[in-house]
Parts: structure tokens; C-alpha cells; sequence
């Protein structure tokens, strides 16, 4: 009798361990996925930022009057010359590998590196796919190995608006594939071929996910894109939803599409974390289905005590879950934190392009204003306007990740007029827009504790947000209302759009929470200005009115 009751015991015992085991690594694996989407938006963001970030140098190269000249006078090596200094100076100046001009006839015609044994002057590239897409549609994007130098980057091309010719800027990686040398994931990019191109993990470097077929060989040895590498698969195989094996550990993989190309983004992150997990629901598992049938068995006279016992069990469990979720938490907090110091560095790489157009555009008014071409000059410093505009908006984006102003810093600012000022911006910027703005102010300035610049950034950023959330409504009204009492002033922002959810109105001042579609916002900007607001005393607060809409209130010290 003894003998059976044992097996019985043992056998649900061993089903207990692995049902909780099995719940365990279920939840483990939601957990960490959490964390590794979060991460995989910061790998997304700062890739396509570091690569798109010498998109306007190449757009001004495009429209260069030097350049369109070149491509009608081929022939002129001493203008072909001058052509290619100038592309040496802006190498130089923004970092990238090489620039070049390439013909109808896809030869390469002008190069910052003419005077290099290894130049690209002579070449015929009609191989590349870059050139290709450039002259068909106007826009080509290819990672290639270099033909002549062996040297890997990231190649952007286009076409002038003939089609007669096409500028090419060679980007290189290295900073980037170094920025993720020291990550706890690993990281790599793949092209539409499945082949491995960026990554953070060496071995897996020219590497395909699975054995290629043979046209597909074919194709990427006649484009030269890996100058005829052998590719070799690498041993990952799926053993569950999203999860893979490789050698003996396990990863799980998230991935995004990355816009305007067919390159895809992929984060492995190792599953060994969940392992604490499920050992520790295996142990409380079976300790405590032992100690149940123990009791049941041997103790059923203690049926008090045994209650006791098993609810001690159930709290230290609800104990260890909560330790599990405050540091899952954690985790994604510090995943958020850590996109602040990459898009600061971001931003600082991305302030020479800028630079290095206007400079471009400057000296082609120079030399269109000694000829008298005054249209042309216009254009350019039309250009140079929105180069100017887009130099703003990113330094005023890196203030406010600056951290925090001393309070000897605080002055008296006029509120009405920094609302004004503010509001002036916001429509410059957004003229095609009609948008009413009423205004509830009293008579005499009010004037707050504050910086004045600071100030109106956060008061741009609700504009902003205001016009956004009104987008589809007919009606499109912001009131903005000024009341006093005491030694505080109090600013109300109340849009006439459709206000916002309950679950988004607890988490709107959270970083990179946005409720604006994907693409369109980072979920910074309420972040910094509710950061500024506390530098200066004060406090920012959100509600839906109950006329409807979102209003925003600030409460500020009177000056």
C-alpha cells in the first residue's frame, strides 16, 4: 500500500515541477520580451539615424551647379579635378569614407580620392546596384565591400534630376558596429538575401540564416557586393515561438523592418535570465506539493498547521514574483535611460552635416552672385533657411536632455509674452495649418520664475501637441487661460481634439511614451518639458476636460 502511494506522490510531484517550470518560462520569456522590443526601437532609431544623417550633404551635392556642370563637360579633367578637391574638403569635414560622381555611362568621373593609388577616377560601376536604382528611380541605398580597397560601407546615391549622373557618399560602419561591440544583446543587420552585414558578434559577420540557393549565389557574386565571399549558414535553428538554438544556448529573437529599404534589424537576447525563474517555480513547486501530500498522508491531524504552512509558501512565492517584476521594471526603465545618452551622441554626429551644406550652398551663391544668376542664389538661401531651421530644432532637442540648471540661473520671465513669442514659432513652422487661439489673459504682464528660452520650449511642445491631437477634429480651438492666486500663476492649455485614454493619461509624461502613430514621435517631448517645469519649481499636470479635449496645466512661482 505503501509502495503505490509512494509512485502516486512522486508522479505528482515531478507534473507539479513541471507545470510551474513550463508557467515560469511562458511568463520569463513575455517578460523578456518587453525588454527586448524596448531595446530593439533604440538599436532601430540609432541606426537609421547614423545612416540617414548624410542624406541632405548628398542632396546638395546633387543640385550643385559645379557638379551638373562636370556631368555636361566630362571631359574637362581640370574641372573634374577641382570637382574632386571639393569632395575631398567635405570628407574631411563630415568624416565619411569617400564621395564620388559617377556618369550616364556609370563611370566614376570626379572622387575625393583622385590622388590615391586605390582611386575610384575610371571605374565603371554599372554592376552596382546603387547606381542602378539611382538612375531608375533616384535614390540608391547598398552595404557593400569595396572593389578597389577592400573596404566595407554603407553607400548612399542620387541621381541628378536628368538622370544624367549620380553622386555617391561611401559611409562607413566601424563607429556604429563599436557602439554595440559592448551591448548584452547581440545585434545584427540582414539584406533581402538573409545575409549578415552589421552585427556586434564578428563570427556572424557574412554569415546567411539559412544556406542560400544557387541563383541567389549567382546574383550577389555578379553585384560584387560581398566581393565574392563565400557564405557561409550560420547554426541557428527555432525551437519555439521567436526563440532560438545556437550551439548551447538559447536566444530570443525580435526584429524590425527597417523604412526605404529591405534590411532587417534583429536582436538576440539570451534566455539564461529565465532559468533563476523557472528553477525557483520547479523548487516551490515540488517542495510545496511534497509537503502537501506529506502532510496529507502522515499529518492529517494537523490540517491547522498545514494551512498554516502552505499560506507562508503562497506569500514567500508572491514575494519572489514581486522581486521578479520590480526588476523587469528595472530593466526597462534603464532600457529607456540608456536611448538618452545615444541620441545625445547622435545628435551631436548629425550638427556637421547641416554645417557642411550651408557651406556648400554659400559658396555656390558666392559664385552664381558674381554671375548674376539671382534665382539660383534665392534657392540657395532658401535652403540654407531650412538647413538653418533643422540646426535649431536639433540643438533645442539637446537641451533638453542638458542637465539641470543651477537656481541662480531663474529669472523673471513675462509669461504672456513668452506665450506669445512661442505661439509666433509654432504657426511659422506650421503655416498650412488653421488653428484658433483664445486668449483668457489679464490685463497687466505676468511675470513667473523661470528661463525664458526653456520656457517657451515647453510651451512650443504643448502647442505642437495641441495642433496634433486636433488633427481630425472640425473644430480647432486652443484656449489658453491665466489665473493667479497667491504666490503661484497657473497656465491652462486646453485643446478642442478628442481627448486622451485613461491608460495613456498615467503614463504621458513617461519617457518614450507617445500616443502619436509610429514613426512620428519619439515620446520625449512632454518628458523634458514636465523635467524643465520641476527645474523651475512649478508643476505640469494633465486631465480631460469635461467639455472635452486635453487640458495641460502649468503652476508656476509669481516672479
Amino acid at each position: 500500500m505503501l509502495l503505490p502511494a509512494m509512485i502516486v506522490a512522486v508522479a505528482v510531484i515531478a507534473s507539479a515541477a513541471w507545470i510551474a517550470t513550463s508557467l515560469a518560462e511562458e511568463e520569463g520569456i513575455a517578460d523578456l520580451r518587453v525588454v527586448a522590443r524596448n531595446r530593439l526601437d533604440l538599436y532601430r532609431n540609432n541606426l537609421v539615424n547614423a545612416l540617414d544623417r548624410h542624406k541632405d550633404l548628398a542632396l546638395a551635392l546633387v543640385r550643385n551647379r559645379e557638379v551638373n556642370v562636370l556631368l555636361n563637360d566630362s571631359g574637362n579633367d581640370m574641372r573634374a579635378e577641382e570637382v574632386s578637391r571639393q569632395f575631398r574638403s567635405l570628407v574631411n569635414a563630415t568624416g565619411v569614407l569617400a564621395i564620388f560622381l559617377i556618369n550616364r555611362q556609370a563611370r566614376v568621373i570626379s572622387s575625393s580620392n583622385f590622388k590615391d593609388v586605390d582611386s575610384f577616377v575610371g571605374q565603371i560601376l554599372d554592376f552596382r546596384k546603387y547606381y542602378k536604382d539611382a538612375i531608375k528611380t533616384g535614390v540608391g541605398r547598398l552595404f557593400a565591400i569595396g572593389t578597389q580597397n577592400g573596404i566595407a560601407g554603407y553607400y548612399i546615391a542620387y541621381s541628378t534630376d536628368e538622370r544624367n549622373g549620380v553622386v555617391v557618399i561611401k559611409v562607413g560602419v566601424n563607429e556604429l558596429e563599436e557602439a554595440w561591440r559592448h551591448a548584452p544583446e547581440r545585434v545584427m543587420v540582414t539584406d533581402r538575401s538573409g545575409i549578415v552585414f552589421l552585427t556586434n558578434f564578428d563570427s556572424w559577420r557574412y554569415k546567411s540564416l539559412t544556406r542560400l540557393d544557387g541563383a541567389t549565389v549567382v546574383r550577389v557574386n555578379a553585384e560584387l557586393q560581398y566581393n565574392r565571399r563565400k557564405i557561409e549558414p550560420l547554426p541557428l535553428r527555432s525551437v519555439g515561438d521567436d526563440v532560438f538554438a545556437m550551439n548551447d544556448r538559447r536566444f530570443l529573437m525580435e526584429t524590425a523592418q527597417l523604412p526605404d529599404s529591405d534590411w532587417t534589424l534583429r536582436v538576440l537576447t539570451a534566455t539564461e535570465s529565465i532559468r533563476y525563474r523557472t528553477n525557483n517555480a520547479a523548487l516551490l513547486a515540488g517542495t510545496g506539493t511534497s509537503l502537501a501530500l506529506g502532510v496529507a498522508f502522515f499529518l492529517m491531524q494537523r490540517r491547522r498547521a498545514l494551512r498554516d504552512h502552505i499560506a507562508l509558501q503562497e506569500r514567500t512565492k508572491e514575494d519572489l514574483e514581486r522581486q521578479v517584476r520590480a526588476r523587469t521594471a528595472e530593466l526597462v526603465e534603464a532600457s529607456k535611460l540608456a536611448a538618452l545618452g545615444q541620441m545625445a551622441a547622435g545628435i551631436v554626429h548629425e550638427i556637421n552635416q547641416p554645417v557642411s551644406a550651408i557651406r556648400l550652398y554659400t559658396h555656390s551663391s558666392d559664385v552664381l552672385l558674381s554671375r548674376g544668376v539671382i534665382s539660383s542664389v534665392r534657392e540657395n538661401l532658401q535652403a540654407i533657411t531650412a538647413l538653418t531651421g533643422r540646426l535649431a530644432s536639433i540643438t533645442s532637442q539637446l537641451k533638453g536632455f542638458a542637465r539641470k540648471s543651477s537656481t541662480e540661473e531663474l529669472v523673471s520671465v513675462d509669461l504672456v509674452a513668452a506665450l506669445e513669442s512661442a505661439w509666433s514659432l509654432v504657426t511659422m513652422t506650421r503655416s498650412h495649418e488653421v488653428v484658433s487661439i483664445a486668449r483668457n489673459f489679464p490685463g497687466d504682464p505676468v511675470r513667473v520664475v523661470a528661463q525664458d528660452q526653456r520656457l517657451q520650449q515647453v510651451l512650443v511642445n504643448l502647442f505642437t501637441n495641441a495642433m496634433d491631437a486636433m488633427k481630425n477634429s472640425p473644430c480647432r480651438v486652443i484656449d489658453l487661460t491665466l489665473g493667479q492666486t497667491g504666490e503661484a500663476v497657473s497656465l491652462a492649455v486646453h485643446d478642442s481634439g478628442h481627448g486622451l485614454a485613461e491608460a495613456d493619461m498615467a503614463k504621458i509624461f513617461e519617457p518614450f511614451h507617445t500616443t502619436k502613430p509610429e514613426g512620428e514621435g519619439l515620446g520625449l517631448g512632454l518628458s523634458i518639458a514636465y523635467t524643465i517645469i520641476q527645474d523651475f519649481g512649478g508643476t505640469i499636470t494633465a486631465a480631460n476636460h469635461p467639455a472635452g479635449g486635453t487640458v495641460f496645466t502649468l503652476t508656476l512661482k509669481k516672479a
